[in-house]
């Protein structure tokens, strides 16, 4: 055998590579050497610990289609004996790749094995790799190390032991050329990485919504495959590199979502297990996690019966689940993602002993979705085998308009999913995801309308999950459990919307079709003196949002007109005299023949002596076109505005039954005996702590979930039977935070 330094020209090349964001800069140390044949040995180069090293070989012997007929592997042997097969990446004409990366400190030692053995520029090339300790280094994915399922299947760790927290944020199309390189990515980076997002979900060339290698799934480099999927094109895939490699050095774990589920009928198993072995080849050595696919249970499009479950679909991917276990050498996490139907998780629509963490997706229509949301939550942590759950997709802020499921939906959703089991929450933002563009076309199947994704991220919902990240954070959450026994709310029946009706602003027939836009709705009513008022509540929804103020107080949004919002202790906010309930409503844009608008709500108010009176949508309320300074105070004079049109009655088309016995969203929380609780609860209530320890003292405190700032309450006066009722939320948000610490002796 060779001596390296003895033969040097240029037939393959060795390259270590330093990743480091802190100096911006990409340090690549080249060096030539020569095979032939006989086994040649590359120069020992140096990698700290979790970076990336790479080497590139060329073949001697022509191959005319080198990607569908030859395969290199590199066996690493680690300084403890370990041997890892690491697949090599076509990188175009003769060239080849292979890159490797581990935390263990030492010498590594390889052999390149070709399927062609008499390729003596790709079979038994030997070489090595001194992998040293990382020094002073910012990124926590090369300081702490990939991120690893923990041995308690509960969470996530760095490959240290560091708990890792996931928050995610959507960008399936982000590797295409729609988000412009290099300015626009970085922008959106920066922008998340400042905010706390640690995980980016992201698409490999197979994008969703948009036909089989649509012209949008280019990059700089072009299409990632051929036509009829003939072969990869190592272009399209060197500019990828330069995405995923900014993620990394950002601070993101990427999350690659293989290709989109409805490509299985389209290319097969055997090229998707190809397309996996290209993605495993190239980066697999980065600290990334695996998503076979992107809802793997959904047809495409066009099909006669979309949509539904597509169970075979989901079957027919199962092959490449095992390929992936099989060829990936740092059995990075893997699941699925699941569509919103069916299961709505991972492990209801693969095997889940294939999985190492299950994933949800459990729907985009607003606060309707939280029960099943904590239904499907609970379900997963209780289930067998135990894996981690990550909220994959729920919810996109703005989805359908600007005001569909807004920044408290946002807040909903996370706190529903990381207090009933998740150890992972992914966020997404309509405009993003897809990457819309100011001025230019929508792309993609479902008619998403605006934002552009350069104002989509400035939405309030991210800042504000992000908020409560850092909060859980600060908190010992990875021994969390989720105990929505430790609190209760009195049972009260809401409000019946069999008194109201459906109003609009007059125009048309709103029942069969209205104008897009919002519309502003007020209604003046007097309580009068000498009558006590116990609780009051009011449930709203419309067609297709609302957001409610009362005398002035801003009280919260519904999003989805098919469940009504109950929104209680709103008696804080009324007074002898004159009251008014302000709503602005809005028609969203829909891709349907026909869009119907409406306003319903009842208010409902109960009085100490027993007596009841109902305050109700009719033909009694003014609306209005546009917005007015001042529209929702009490003192608004409302006289130049238009009575609202009964659009239907209660129960009539084209919304039916609305359900009047809708429950209350009930508080959540979850916490480690004798540390701490975390309370959400999702509209003002009373509420009581439970099952408080004995000899345990706790402090407690309101934080407002928009900005997670905390308001003290003091001690907690535990009463004999070991509760502890909590005293009314302060004013300022509809929703809010309840912790309580144990004191520290």
């Amino acid at each position: 055998m060779r001596c390296a330094a003895a033969a040097i020209t240029s037939n393959y090349t060795a390259v270590s590579t330093w990743y480091r964001w802190r100096s911006g800069l990409l340090l690549l140390l080249c060096l030539l050497v020569s095979g032939g044949a006989e086994a040649a040995m590359t120069p020992m180069i140096k990698s700290a610990a979790n970076h990336m090293a790479q080497w590139t070989f060329t073949a001697q012997k022509p191959c005319a289609d080198p990607f569908n007929t030859l395969t290199l592997d590199a066996v690493f042997t680690t300084p403890s004996g370990r041997k890892l097969r690491v697949p090599a990446f076509w990188a175009g004409g003769t060239h080849w790749k292979v890159r490797y990366a581990s935390a263990e400190k030492g010498e590594h030692h390889f052999i390149t094995e070709c399927s062609d053995p008499l390729d003596a520029g790709l079979n038994g090339i030997t070489g090595s790799v001194t992998v040293e300790a990382v020094h002073a280094e910012a990124n926590p994915l090369y300081r702490h190390g990939p991120v690893r399922v923990a041995a308690d299947k509960r969470h996530f760790e760095h490959e240290d032991g560091t708990p890792f927290l996931w928050l995610g944020d959507t960008w399936w199309m982000g590797l295409s050329s729609r988000l412009h390189w290099p300015d626009e990515f970085a922008s959106l980076a920066a922008d998340r990485k400042q905010k706390g997002f640690n995980v980016v979900q992201i698409v490999a060339g197979l994008y969703p919504e948009l036909p089989p290698l649509d012209p949008n799934c280019a990059n700089e480099g072009g299409m990632p495959w051929e036509p009829e999927y003939r072969s990869i094109r190592p272009e399209y895939w060197d500019m990828a590199d330069r995405r995923i490699l900014k993620l990394v050095e950002s601070g993101f774990a990427p999350c690659v979502v293989g290709a989109w589920g409805y490509y299985m009928p389209y290319m097969g198993a055997a090229k998707l297990q190809q397309h996996w072995r290209y993605i495993i080849a190239r980066w697999g050595a980065l600290p990334c996690i695996w998503c076979l696919a992107g809802e793997v249970n959904l047809p495409y499009y066009h099909n006669p019966k979309f949509p539904f479950d597509d169970v075979d679909q989901a079957k027919a991917w199962m092959p490449v689940v095992e390929y992936v276990r099989q060829h990936d050498p740092y059995r990075r996490p893997l699941t699925v993602h699941p569509t919103g139907l069916g299961n709505l998780t991972a492990r209801g629509t693969a095997d889940a002993n294939l999985l190492d963490y299950d994933m949800l997706q459990t729907g985009h229509g607003g606060e309707a979705d939280l029960p099943v949301t904590v239904r499907t939550s609970l379900a997963s942590y209780h289930a067998s085998p135990t894996l981690p759950v990550v909220q994959g997709e729920v919810n996109y802020e703005a989805l359908l308009g600007l005001n569909y499921n807004p920044a408290a939906i946002q807040r909903l959703m996370y706190w529903g999913c990381m207090l009933s089991g998740c150890s992972g929450y992914t966020y997404g933002g309509n405009g993003i995801w897809q990457v819309n563009r100011e001025g230019e076309p929508r792309i993609t199947y479902g008619n998403y309308p605006v934002p552009a994704w350069d104002k989509a991220m400035h939405m309030p919902g991210s800042a504000q999950v992000a908020a409560g990240h850092r909060l859980l954070a600060s908190l010992p959450w990875q021994n969390m459990a989720p105990h929505p026994e430790w609190v209760t709310t009195p049972v009260q029946q809401p409000p019946n919307l069999s008194a109201a009706s459906w109003i609009w602003f007059p125009e048309g027939s709103p029942a069969t079709d209205a104008p897009v836009g919002k519309r502003w709705f007020r209604h003046s009513f007097s309580l009068l003196p000498g009558r006590q008022l116990a609780t009051a509540s009011v449930a709203i929804t419309a067609d297709d949002a609302c957001h409610l103020w009362v005398n002035g107080k801003d009280i919260g949004s519904c999003a989805s007109w098919k469940t009504a919002r109950v929104f209680d202790g709103l008696e804080k906010a009324l007074h002898v005299g004159k009251n008014v309930l302000a709503v602005q409503a809005e028609n969203g844009a829909a891709n349907v023949p026909a869009n119907p608008a409406g306003l319903i709500a009842v208010l409902q108010l109960h009085y100490a002596d027993g007596t009841t009176e109902t305050v109700a949508t009719d033909a009694s309320w003014r609306s209005a076109q546009a917005e007015a300074i001042g529209w929702s105070s009490v003192d608004f004079n409302d006289s130049g505005w238009q009575h609202a049109l009964i659009a239907a009655p209660y129960g009539g088309a084209p919304w039916g039954e609305i359900a009047t016995s809708a429950r209350r969203l009930n508080p959540m929380c979850a916490g480690i005996p004798g540390q701490f609780r975390l309370i959400y609860l999702p509209s003002a209530a009373q509420i009581t702590v439970t099952e408080l320890e004995s000899g345990v003292a706790y402090n407690a405190e309101w934080i407002d979930p928009t900005n997670c700032k905390k308001r003290q309450i003091g001690t907690v006066e535990v009463a004999a039977d070991g509760t502890w009722e909590a005293p009314a939320p302060p004013e300022g948000s509809a929703d809010w935070l309840l912790l309580l610490t144990a004191s520290i002796e």
